[in-house]
């Protein structure tokens, strides 16, 4: 149905159709090389750290985004006593059981299956759950970890893909060139050199920057091991940051918050009791994230959809509140790596 093909010069590769593809037509199913959830969205909603699926239930999730239940004790603590309701068409608010980490960093899963698979492909490597306190402040990881979020967002899925490779390397039998084989058929440039990160800093303090974060995962993943120095040396390091960043795909993820939210603001009038008993869950919810977050938006914009339009207009008319779609659990944010994203995708007929 596709196959891979160089379409020129100046575009690389392509995947192209091998005979007509219909509109809604699966045509490719790929399990991503690695993927993330992005830090900024991960302490307010939970997805599976392996398979990206939102887990647990809408109560939990809306626990989680407010704030009242911190997703390292997930199932540690009584939730709220007000609940969503179970609407019409959807008898059950349950997304997923929840399978937290067993050390207990705070990674959740969707199934014991998502959990092993993600500890035998590098989980084990980047778990900060028996990292006490004490060590923190030293710990090459949790020193990683903390500077995660600057300045590229590739980063938490760069510790991924090389803790990948570390566990490859040891189940191949010590064979670093076989371990980094499936990263290797991506474009590439020193990160540096891409003008990526923030716009205050100079080429030079980017490169300083990758020389730090390359000892530190060097450190945490393999302690500092000579065998892994031609991954971990700065200019290999920088071009495994750059492929990242120049073959990474950002995907964005609706909230099963906001699916519900659509749900209870089309529900007919003999539905109005349960359309309350939804509403005085969401309004206080919605309130709360619109002062955390601090959200300023007094009028629609021309790149909302008509969906968020009307939701907006909905939450603005029944609560007083205008900012609820614009909260931050709305969308989640996951970062992918795979074969095909380094393609351009081309249906032909």
């Amino acid at each position: 149905m596709v196959r891979v093909s160089f379409v020129g010069e100046a575009r690389g590769r392509g995947l192209l159709a091998t005979r007509r593809i219909s509109k809604g037509e699966v045509f490719l199913i790929e399990t991503p090389l690695v993927s993330v959830q992005d830090v900024s969205t991960s302490a307010q909603v939970l997805a599976c750290g392996c398979c990206m699926r939102f887990v647990g239930s809408l109560d939990v999730q809306a626990a989680v985004a407010s704030g009242a239940r911190s997703r390292i004790h997930v199932l540690e603590t009584e939730l709220p006593t007000a609940s969503l309701p179970n609407l019409p068409d959807n008898q059950t608010n349950m997304l997923s059981e929840i399978w937290p980490c067993q050390q207990g960093c705070g990674a959740v899963y969707c199934s014991s299956v998502c959990r092993d698979s993600d500890w035998a492909r590098g989980h084990r490597l980047l778990c900060v759950g028996l990292v006490s306190e004490e060590e923190a402040d030293t710990h090459a990881l949790v020193q990683f970890k903390r500077d995660a979020d600057w300045p590229v967002d590739s980063l938490a899925l760069l510790a991924k893909a090389a803790a990948h490779v570390v566990c490859r390397y040891h189940e191949n039998g010590g064979n670093l060139q076989a371990a980094m084989e499936p990263y290797t058929y991506f474009d590439s440039l020193l990160w540096w050199e891409l003008g990526s990160g923030s716009a205050n800093t100079t080429k030079t303090q980017r490169q300083e920057w990758a020389e730090r974060a390359s000892y530190l995962l060097h450190q945490a993943l393999a302690d500092g091991s000579p065998d892994f120095s031609p991954m971990f040396n700065t200019e290999s390091f920088g071009r495994i940051l750059g492929m990242l960043e120049m073959n990474q795909l950002a995907i964005v993820l609706e909230s099963p918050l906001v699916q519900y939210s659509h749900e209870v603001a089309r529900l007919s009038s003999k539905h109005a009791g349960l359309q309350a008993d939804a509403l005085a869950v969401l309004g206080p919810l919605a309130w709360k994230l619109q002062c955390l977050q601090d959200v300023i938006a007094q009028s629609d914009s021309e790149d909302d959809s008509e969906d968020e339009v009307m939701l907006r207009r909905f939450f603005y008319d029944k609560c007083n509140c205008m900012h609820f779609p614009l909260c931050m659990f709305c969308k989640d944010n996951v970062f992918v790596l795979s074969h095909t994203s380094s393609y351009i995708v081309r249906i032909v007929g």
